[in-house]
């Protein structure tokens, strides 16, 4: 589509406009330069029929997101990840889990 239409273009999906990028450009302008207007995910109907107020971590945007998203690489980083260690502790937490799962 990004042939026929150009590097940016937008698509009505149901009740909501889609914005596509298919040029490298216009993507990093739009994400590095511009991430803010680019950063919003739409409210779903799943979203709405479970009324759902608290968007957590993966569904959060803007400042909220940026504070969660913060705190959570904050801790995974407390806990290790990224360093050889933390293989070990996983596999530790793994094989609680299982041993928790057997015992259902």
């Amino acid at each position: 589509m990004g042939d026929k239409y150009g590097g940016i273009f937008s698509v009505k999906l149901g009740d909501h406009f889609a914005i596509f990028i298919s040029d490298y450009n216009i993507m990093k302008e739009a994400l590095m330069k511009q991430g803010s207007c680019f950063s919003h995910r739409p409210s779903t109907a799943l979203d709405r029929a479970i009324g759902y107020d608290e968007p957590g971590v993966v569904l959060a945007n803007g400042r909220v997101w940026q504070v969660f998203r913060r705190f959570a690489m904050q801790s995974m980083r407390d806990f290790g990840v990224g360093k050889k260690s933390i293989e070990r502790k996983i596999q530790i937490e793994a094989s609680s889990l299982i041993q928790q799962w057997r015992k259902w």
